[in-house]
């Protein structure tokens, strides 16, 4: 199945005797935990609990299975080589045929992935926002993507500190806007009718509708459910 989803989303694949304590040690949800032929949103961060990558994982039986941008896919690969070292990991490729059943594309959404995940308020992280947010800014908590209880994992001591501080002055909200251009990851917002950036782009789809997106915004900038792109208005949903 998810054929649609080739040339959208990219799929790896991770396998060996030590892939789930590995991967368990390294991305921010209870890998070990992950059941066979579940799937669920995960990231990597680095070691100051920023977020490198986001991505669905699913498990197949002793191997893993991770969906990420085809811009991210030679990145993460290289970067989880590095930490191997003498596990028994293997990294390598498959095909988005393999993925199971994903529960954020229904039937009626497989023409449009990008817009259906943008609608379920799944970010995706491309190379010009890979290690800009903290986890809870792309509301991976709201996700079920973090693990509190799970133990160590890089950068977990600063994501746990934030979440019993409850300082997240900006966060994940979907918007769209009549820009015709499509805003690309990275993409500045501003506040209305000022240069000032108050936000950036996470995702953004073309749709019937206009464009959809995801982006960071700064929380007063959400409240008011206004900023802007490029002169355009950006409506917070």
């Amino acid at each position: 199945m998810n054929t649609e989803l080739s040339g959208f989303l990219t799929a790896i694949s991770i396998a060996g005797t030590d892939a789930a304590p590995f991967l368990h040690g390294q991305f921010t949800t209870d890998v070990a935990g992950l059941g066979n032929g579940q799937a669920g949103i995960s990231a990597w961060c680095d070691p100051k609990g920023r977020a490198l990558f986001t991505f669905v994982l699913a498990r197949q039986d002793d191997a893993f299975l991770l969906l990420l941008s085809p811009a991210m896919r030679e990145a993460f690969s290289k970067r989880l080589s590095l930490y191997v070292l003498r596990a028994d990991v293997v990294i390598g490729a498959a095909t988005t045929a393999a993925v199971p059943p994903l529960p954020w594309l229904s039937a009626t959404d497989t023409t449009a992935p990008a817009a259906t995940l943008i609608r379920h308020g799944i970010p995706l992280l491309h190379p010009q926002t890979s290690g800009h947010f903290l986890p809870q800014e792309l509301n991976l908590d709201d996700l079920g993507a973090l693990s509190f209880t799970k133990g160590c994992y890089p950068g977990q001591e600063i994501i746990a500190r934030l979440r019993y501080r409850g300082a997240v002055k900006r966060c994940l909200c979907r918007a769209t806007t009549d820009n015709p251009t499509p805003l690309q990851p990275g993409a500045a917002l501003q506040a209305h009718g000022a240069d000032t950036q108050v936000g950036t782009v996470i995702n953004s789809a073309i749709t019937d509708a206009g464009q959809e997106l995801l982006a960071v915004l700064e929380r007063p900038f959400i409240d008011a459910g206004r900023a802007a792109a490029d002169g355009f208005p950006v409506i917070v949903n």
